[in-house]
């Protein structure tokens, strides 16, 4: 291991130092932000137009036959 420490006195010096700054990868970043966690929650809201139009699309679901197919052993609020 001697042989690392003979470093010839031609050597030329370091003179143009250059900083080297680290870059997120752009995957990455978009990867992060698919991440749900504590400031990077999607904001919530829900307008009563909204809960009204979701009421009117489900109302009486219980009686269609591919409702009772796909709900066969299932507990739902419809029941109650």
């Amino acid at each position: 291991m001697s042989h690392l420490w003979n470093i010839p006195d031609h050597a030329p010096e370091a003179v143009q130092e250059m900083e080297v700054q680290d870059v997120e990868d752009v995957m990455f970043a978009r990867m992060k932000s698919l991440i749900f966690c504590e400031g990077n929650e999607p904001q919530l809201s829900i307008t009563q137009g909204l809960v009204e139009f979701i009421e009117s699309c489900t109302r009486d679901k219980r009686t269609s036959e591919m409702w009772q197919k796909l709900h066969i052993g299932r507990l739902t609020s419809s029941f109650w």
